[in-house]
């Protein structure tokens, strides 16, 4: 739940399991990141999101069981 709750604040306009799905492949461990490190990934996983369309962000996503 808490990086949930960060996704959230660091881009709300986003699904934060969509988010964290991206984040994570990147960064599997979301708890060693910097915040430099984070903000860079979360940048990164909102450009996926609107390249790959709603619907691949939500496969991925499920498929990380957010």
């Amino acid at each position: 739940m808490y990086w949930r709750n960060v996704f959230i604040q660091m881009a709300p306009e986003y699904d934060p399991g969509q988010i964290e799905a991206y984040v994570r492949l990147g960064q599997p461990t979301l708890s060693n990141c910097s915040n430099a490190t984070l903000r860079r990934e979360v940048k990164i996983a909102k450009a996926c999101i609107k390249n790959a369309g709603p619907e691949a962000a939500a496969q991925l996503a499920k498929s990380y069981g957010l």
